[in-house]
């Protein structure tokens, strides 16, 4: 009986050997993967870091341009609006040479008037531009919008029309 139970051990020795030897074939193929896997997830980090980068790269370029673009938008504006004064300018100085002629000092305090109000139309629209926060003089608006805030912004004399900024209210109160 001892030469049987020999047998059968030798023969339980002999299986769990060759289930060993599998079982260590199959833990080398599943760590080679595992490696190959862990490449592989080094590779995708590194390169969502390298696209991350990129992206706050070409963020910051946006923000840059963006802040370049309103800046022109300004400033094309106020061009616009000193070329306007500069065509007023030349306007008033025609009709002063045609008051200048004999007979139009009564028609000169009038356009004189008109002229103050024009020109404080034209400061006040030009402090509007320079006081606000760069991009906001850009915004596309009515006409009527930019009218009610170039009248907050300004004081108008109830006699002659004459137009002060809202920021020299003093001046504006000592004048009337």
């Amino acid at each position: 009986m001892k030469v049987k139970e020999l047998l059968q051990l030798k023969e339980q020795n002999r299986k769990m050997s060759s289930e060993n030897k599998k079982m260590e074939i199959t833990v080398d193929q599943l760590q080679a993967q595992l490696s190959t896997q862990d490449k592989e997830t080094e590779k995708l980090v590194r390169g969502i870091q390298d696209k991350t980068g990129q992206l706050e790269h070409l963020k910051k370029e946006n923000d840059h341009l963006f802040l370049s673009l309103s800046e022109q938008r300004r400033d094309q504006k106020l061009r616009q609006t000193v070329e306007e004064m500069e065509q007023n300018e030349t306007t008033a100085v025609k009709k002063q040479q045609e008051l200048m002629e004999p007979g139009g000092k009564k028609a000169a305090l009038t356009v004189e008037q008109q002229l103050a109000r024009e020109v404080g139309r034209l400061k006040a629209k030009l402090t509007l531009h320079q006081e606000m926060p760069h991009g906001k003089a850009d915004d596309s608006c009515d006409h009527t919008l930019e009218q009610q805030q170039m009248q907050a912004l300004c004081l108008n004399c109830p006699i002659c029309g004459k137009t002060f900024p809202a920021r020299e209210k003093q001046i504006f109160e000592d004048y009337v």
